[in-house]
């Protein structure tokens, strides 16, 4: 779609907005209005310094100068992390035992009900990333073996990761405490 506004011709896209300066003929392309991605639109139209975008879910109504390049960077917030009944609140580090290698860690994106819908995707260690669903606030992470973990969260599109470092510790019989406390036990009855 192509609309001619202010000595521009506006171009809609599936990359989204393009302008073109008539006068001395710069390129600008827009994704974003805030942080809601531009490229799923059917139509627009522009009247006194408002852009009008239309798509299959949403009219949106934006003033020109909120057209963005790029996403705006939005914070990310690790509420809790919890284990089965037990809600651990405002963790830094976590200390797991073995058996509580099942559960959840709650995020929290306050900007993202303000700007719109934002996509984010996490990963653990240095595994690949998964995309979370839309609206989805926690993490659920299962039957992870003992050692040390981060996860790492970024909203889509930016570099810019937030990161949550966690310990499952190993069984009490795998630790290297049991295994000297054991040999000298049998050695005791051996020199018994």
């Amino acid at each position: 779609k192509t609309k001619l506004y202010q000595n521009k011709i506006w171009v809609l896209s599936n990359k989204g907005i393009h302008t073109i300066d008539l006068t001395d003929f710069q390129i600008q392309s827009y994704s974003y209005i805030g942080a809601v991605e531009l490229n799923k639109n059917n139509d627009f139209t522009l009247a006194k310094d408002i852009l009008y975008l239309i798509s299959g879910q949403k009219t949106y109504k934006v003033k020109l100068s909120e057209l963005r390049k790029s996403p705006p960077v939005i914070p990310i917030y690790f509420n809790y992390v919890e284990v089965g009944e037990l809600k651990l609140f405002n963790p830094k580090s976590v200390q797991l035992a073995y058996n509580e290698n099942s559960f959840a860690i709650g995020i929290d994106v306050p900007a993202a009900s303000v700007l719109g819908n934002v996509d984010y995707e996490y990963k653990i260690n240095n595994n690949n990333w998964f995309q979370l669903s839309k609206g989805q606030t926690k993490i659920y992470l299962s039957q992870l073996a003992p050692g040390t973990y981060t996860l790492y969260v970024r909203q889509i599109g930016i570099p810019k990761t937030y990161s949550l470092n966690f310990t499952i510790q190993s069984p009490f019989w795998k630790q290297w405490w049991f295994f000297v406390l054991s040999s000298l036990v049998v050695l005791g009855l051996l020199s018994l």
